[in-house]
């Protein structure tokens, strides 16, 4: 069983041949994103109109947050930037979403795709600790013995790390097929379909508001999917963490798990981009270099993904 908790697929850009994947400055922040791992055709900024009060606010909620807002509230709003050929074929193979992390070219340039996979693990693990009482929380629930230490486990094509519950089948857990134990923590999946890394751009390519975000220098798009298994139910949707210079692209569905235990398949009705700073970007067209955007943690925003019934928001 796998819990889905995560936002839970040799020319620099400047000099490619299709316009879809280059970069211009009037581009939203999640466009950029997407364009370096070479989605830009799935995904189109939208023009929103910029309410009068509020712009030249650009602080605290002011532009961007007011248009965040009325994007949640205007028809179909969260699917902005949702491409018709994505929902027609999802060519670009984002239905479920998926990370991206801008790494150092000079750092990794030479590494492995096993390095880099090692090395994203560490990260996702290090940015989503689970501590000694929740630890406890999950032997309780399950009346069996959790290991102390964390240990990195690969079944397949997922890379594991966290620690192994004495018991298979635990509910919001990491068990697969041939696995006589189950383990909570972090996963990385190692196959071609989901893991890419993609050519080298040098971060002037991108706006000031993007490159605010990561390395300066050349960086090397990475494509990846980790989820988090933390072993409880009461855990929510965008509990997550992303490691600076990271985002996390919404999927088209996603899951969460009811007070069972029992995991729920969702339609988020979504497209946008989150970042390190739990910043949730639109694909609207930028104002004064600043694209519309509000906090995850924003209750309008959270009552948006919640199913009907559910009592919680996720």
């Amino acid at each position: 069983m796998r819990y889905l908790i995560s936002i839970v697929c040799g020319a620099f850009l400047s000099a490619c041949a299709n316009t879809n994947y280059v970069i211009e400055q009037d581009d939203s922040l999640p466009l950029q994103v997407v364009k370096s791992i070479k989605a830009g055709s799935c995904f189109e900024d939208r023009e929103v109109p910029v309410p009068e009060s509020t712009i030249n606010d650009v602080s605290a909620l002011g532009y961007a947050g007011s248009v965040g807002l009325g994007v949640l509230a205007s028809s179909g709003g969260l699917l902005l930037g949702l491409n018709n050929a994505m929902v027609a074929d999802n060519k670009c193979g984002l239905q479920y979403g998926g990370n991206v992390a801008f790494l150092d070219a000079t750092k990794w340039r030479d590494a492995s795709n096993k390095e880099i996979q090692t090395y994203l693990l560490n990260l996702s693990f290090d940015n989503n600790p689970i501590s000694q009482e929740q630890l406890e929380q999950v032997a309780s629930d399950c009346n069996c013995e959790v290991e102390s230490e964390p240990t990195i486990h690969q079944q397949g094509i997922v890379l594991m790390k966290g620690y192994k519950v004495h018991k298979k089948d635990v509910a919001n857990a990491f068990h697969y097929e041939g696995m006589t134990f189950s383990m909570v923590g972090v996963d990385i999946v190692v196959s071609d379909v989901q893991f890419k890394r993609y050519d080298e751009i040098p971060t002037s390519t991108f706006t000031k508001e993007l490159r605010s975000e990561v390395a300066s220098g050349v960086i090397i798009p990475i494509r990846y999917s980790s989820t988090l298994a933390p072993g409880f139910s009461n855990s929510k949707l965008l509990d997550y963490k992303l490691a600076k210079g990271h985002f996390s692209i919404f999927p088209t569905y996603g899951g969460y798990t009811d007070k069972n235990g029992t995991i729920k398949r969702i339609n988020l009705n979504v497209s946008a981009i989150l970042d390190a700073n739990e910043n949730v970007y639109f694909f609207v067209k930028p104002h004064n270099g600043v694209t519309p955007h509000i906090t995850a943690s924003n209750d309008e925003f959270r009552q948006q993904l919640t199913p009907k019934g559910l009592t919680h928001p996720l």
